[in-house]
């Protein structure tokens, strides 16, 4: 039901309220009043194409808005909740034009297409002109007349909420279609792929381990000799070790007398216990040192392994673990993509089922609904005086 009218900068209307209380209501005037302007007015709010010629005053734009009632209209409000537009039982419909040829259009406060507000104005509004063709003939408008007064609102809700769940399970099946789920044979490489990597048990800083340990074993022999040179340096047996000449330092200072030379002995002292402890890190590096070739040839083997497995894979042995990690991740999210549309097939089928059995009640219904509208409409049309006239549907 319209509730209300605004019309404002529209051909002889500067601004125009009009509200409507319920019941019948008329228009009456001499021609060329205005009545077909309202007419214009709201036929242009819903839908029509815009002539902009009808724009009062050039310098400014023509606003049209219409608030409609729609507690008792099902066909509307499925309209919107398909659209997704936010209502309660008032729907408000606005549109405005400028002269030099832009039209804006919103449905409760949200923008939206010329089409969309014709599409809506068929449920809302019907305009019958002296030689248009009433809607009596439009299958839709019958099936929503026998609707309106069936008495079976909820089978229509049912089965709009029914179709409105299934469109929502099949965007949700195209938007994992999109997202590339994984084939049956690109899943079957992956996972081998995968099993191969596992196999290959590869631990995350493995391959820099690796290098390490070769690089100490290849080089141990040598190594090994600098270490001893550089111990025999600190503390060797020799006499001309850095420990004894510190030490004699220390003695030939401690004989001189009528000097302060008690820092210069802390210092000495200070240097004496850190080659000391320079000694003991040198000998335990020389301890860990080890010549071990059969070591040195599974390090090699091992780096060989991994090697050969990245170049299978085509990625550089330095990303052989992150592969891994994202071929896992991958088949993951496909394992997910797949139990999430098996679930989704199977309420789609559901869904299909639920409406095959909300149709089959609709349909009998409607068939019954039909027959007493039909034994209505031939009671009155009998009653004015056509007794032998019959209104079939």
């Amino acid at each position: 039901m319209l509730k209300s009218l605004f019309i404002k900068n529209y051909v002889l209307i500067n601004q125009l309220d009009l509200d409507f209380a319920e019941g019948f209501h008329a228009f009456t005037g001499e021609t060329g009043a205005g009545k077909s302007i309202i007419v214009g007015a709201l036929s242009l709010l819903l839908g029509n194409r815009a002539d902009y010629s009808v724009i009062r005053d050039k310098e400014k734009s023509c606003e049209i808005s219409a608030l409609f009632n729609i507690k008792n209209n099902l066909e509307v409000k499925n309209w919107l909740n398909e659209q997704e537009i936010e209502h309660d039982n008032e729907l408000e419909c606005r549109r405005v034009i400028t002269a030099d040829g832009r039209s804006k259009s919103w449905i409760n406060s949200r923008p939206c297409t010329i089409n969309s507000l014709k599409e809506l104005g068929s449920f809302l509004v019907q305009i019958h002109g002296q030689h248009d063709q009433i809607k009596l003939n439009n299958a839709k408008y019958q099936l929503a007349t026998i609707d309106e007064t069936g008495g079976y609102e909820s089978l229509l809700k049912q089965i709009f909420q029914t179709y409105s769940d299934w469109k929502t399970v099949q965007s949700q099946l195209e938007e994992i279609k999109l997202a590339g789920a994984l084939n049956e044979s690109e899943s079957q490489l992956l996972t081998y792929q995968f099993e191969e990597l596992c196999q290959l048990n590869l631990r995350e800083s493995e391959l820099d381990d690796l290098h390490t340990q070769q690089k100490m074993l290849t080089n141990a022999v040598d190594t090994i000799n600098e270490l001893e040179r550089s111990l025999d340096l600190v503390s060797g047996e020799h006499s001309s070790n850095v420990s004894s000449g510190v030490s004699k330092i220390i003695n030939t200072l401690a004989d001189i007398k009528g000097l302060d030379l008690s820092e210069i002995m802390s210092m000495l002292d200070e240097i004496s216990i850190n080659l000391n402890e320079v000694e003991g890190q040198l000998q335990d590096q020389l301890d860990q040192v080890e010549v071990n070739p059969e070591k040195l040839h599974e390090t090699e083997l091992r780096l060989d392994e991994i090697y050969a497995t990245a170049r299978k894979h085509k990625v550089n042995a330095e990303n052989l673990y992150q592969h891994q990690q994202e071929l896992a991740e991958k088949l993951q999210l496909n394992d997910s993509q797949k139990q999430r549309r098996e679930e989704l097939l199977l309420r789609k089928q559901k869904l299909e089922e639920q409406y095959q059995q909300v149709s089959a009640q609709l349909s009998q219904s409607r068939q019954k609904a039909a027959k007493e509208f039909q034994s209505k409409v031939t009671a009155i049309i009998q009653k004015l005086g056509l007794e032998k006239s019959q209104f079939i549907v």
